[in-house]
């Protein structure tokens, strides 16, 4: 039933139609029948992978995901109730994307800083990724789990183990993908060779389960399943190259006897993986509440959906009564499925091992880990004391001979007072303070987006940024020295009066940063009377940036966890 019930969220997430998935339950998979068990030991793991640096969400959205003071506090609860270890998947300690030279000495400090507190939390073992050597061998820090990676490369290799987990004996072993390591010096072989040499050994050593970090994607970890068999979780480490698909997989999805897991990047959701263990028979997907419910839900919005059709149907004379008939046991049969889950969610096999998967969204209602929590207090104040000494001497971008810099909202208050007293009262005039209260103001991940004219010739730099704090005029109606030296009589070429339509998606308003966006309602709260009223005008009734955040931060809860600051 399980693997039948996995298919069933997948096919219903996807929005389509299906029905008689959730039969035959505890029938043996493949055949094979459990061998009677003698004792069921449970055990708790937990998977993250393609952290890439992160230790805690931007904020700036209106449910930010992902922080590990969070995450250890998940894991220090789970301890409670039974033995845990925690995996990771590679490309660990280091960001997806180039980042200026400037900003190297700050993502290297955190980048050491979490290499030492995911071993304090717990981590048993990590897979090597590709983001892994963004900076070389040298910062790879973690010894990782690279049974297809030469030990001569100079990485440092955790070489595949047996972890006694709660009496359980687990084997660990990691591959990663020949074309995700470019280095021609790292010797890098077929990870389906490796795997299966490695799962022989680990199986030979009395490995009850074993479990596969690796660093490839999804169609790489279905090859790895087919082609060694004996694995029975695997981690699948990397993200799809496509925005568009998932990063990550709703429910566990069965290739052979092994079991495909991928939460989601940046430790926004945290896999949680609950095992019965008993000697004989392959694992048996259980399902469990967490997956339940979001079963229910996924085929209750169906059956709506249907007998709204049916409803149709019934009162068209032309449509065939033989398809309508079909679909009305469809019907009756998904209710009926979507009842015994709701009576049964847990479906634990009677002999045998069984998982239940849980995908846990990382939310800032979580319980906050105090001791993490502090580290990274600590490391703010260290980033910003260090940056802002390596910046002492940083000097504005020259301004090039014929062209504007940039003035600062005094000069502009000038002549436009009235523009200047309706932005007082927007949020752009508050960027810089949400910055201070939380102790980012001077985090180059943070501060371009919080100033006026960041790194342009003539506009703010990380210690030189007084009279650039905060988004102002010149954020969006650029850079106006020339303006301001003509007492207004000139007006320059790249002065603009309406700004393009897509320089708030392309700079800071992006999806990541700013999920609530909407170019039509945010453009409600920053215009009106002394600053673009006719042109407010033009965007007709419609709801507020404003109204939009403050449905999302209502739904998404604004309470924060036990502990935590931010």
């Amino acid at each position: 039933m399980a693997a039948l019930a996995n298919r069933l969220l997948l096919v219903l997430l996807a929005g389509e139609a299906c029905a008689g998935l959730l039969s035959a339950c505890s029938s043996p998979r493949n055949g094979r029948t459990p061998e009677p068990s003698t004792k069921t030991r449970e055990i708790t793991l937990f998977f993250t992978t393609e952290l890439f640096g992160t230790m805690e969400p931007c904020g700036c959205t209106s449910d930010p995901l992902g922080d590990l003071s969070r995450t250890a506090r998940v894991l220090a609860e789970a301890r409670k109730e039974r033995p845990v270890a925690y995996f990771d998947g590679g490309s660990t300690l280091f960001g997806d994307r180039a980042i200026p030279d400037e900003a190297r000495p700050q993502e290297l400090k955190k980048g050491a800083l979490l290499a030492e507190l995911l071993p304090k939390i717990g981590l048993s073992a990590a897979a090597l990724g590709d983001k892994d050597l963004r900076y070389g061998i040298g910062y790879v820090r973690i010894p990782r789990q690279a049974a297809n990676v030469r030990a001569d490369s100079g990485i440092p290799i955790d070489p595949p183990r047996i972890v006694d987990i709660g009496g359980v004996q687990v084997g660990v072993f990691g591959v990663v993908s020949k074309s995700a390591l470019q280095d021609p010096k790292i010797v890098v072989t077929d990870p389906i060779d490796a795997a299966q040499n490695t799962v022989r050994d680990l199986r030979g050593r009395g490995a009850e389960l074993v479990i596969a970090l690796a660093h490839v994607r999804r169609p790489e970890a279905r090859q790895l399943a087919r082609g060694a068999p004996g694995i029975d979780i695997i981690l699948v480490g990397q993200e799809a190259p496509d925005p568009a698909q998932s990063k990550m997989l709703p429910a566990p999805e069965q290739v052979g006897n092994a079991w495909l897991i991928q939460p989601a990047n940046r430790g926004q959701i945290l896999a949680r993986l609950d095992l019965g263990v008993a000697r004989g028979g392959p694992l048996v997907d259980a399902i469990g509440k967490d997956r339940a419910d979001r079963l229910v839900r996924a085929m209750t919005e169906k059956i709506a959906e249907l007998e709204k059709n049916l409803t149709a149907w019934r009162e068209d004379p032309g449509a065939d009564k033989a398809f309508v008939e079909q679909k009305k046991q469809a019907l009756q049969s998904m209710k009926k499925e979507r009842d015994e889950l709701i009576a049964r969610p847990l479906r634990r096999p009677d002999q045998g091992s069984w998982f239940v998967l849980a995908m846990i969204p990382v939310k800032r209602g979580l319980p906050c880990d105090e001791k993490i929590q502090s580290a990274k207090q600590r490391h703010d104040q260290e980033v910003a004391q260090a940056n802002l000494k390596a910046a002492a001497d940083e000097k504005p971008l020259p301004v090039p001979k014929g062209k504007a810099g940039y003035s600062g909202i005094e000069e502009c208050e000038y002549c436009h007072k009235a523009a200047v007293e309706f932005w007082e009262k927007t949020r752009h005039a508050q960027a810089w303070e949400t910055l201070e209260r939380i102790g980012k103001q001077f985090d180059r991940e943070c501060i371009g987006c919080h100033v006026t004219g960041w790194q342009k010739p003539g506009g703010s730099t990380l210690a030189h940024n007084e009279s650039l704090r905060d988004v102002q005029c010149e954020s969006c109606h650029e850079p106006a020295s020339i303006h301001v030296d003509a007492d207004g009589k000139e007006k320059p070429k790249s002065l603009v009066v309406l700004p393009p339509e897509n320089l708030c998606t392309t700079t800071c308003h992006t999806p990541e940063h700013s999920d609530t966006f909407d170019t039509q309602a945010y453009m409600r709260d920053i215009t009106g009377h002394g600053h673009g009223e006719k042109f407010k005008k033009t965007l007709g009734i419609g709801p507020t940036g404003h109204e939009l955040r403050s449905a999302a931060l209502k739904k998404s809860g604004k309470g924060l966890g036990e502990g935590c600051a931010r």
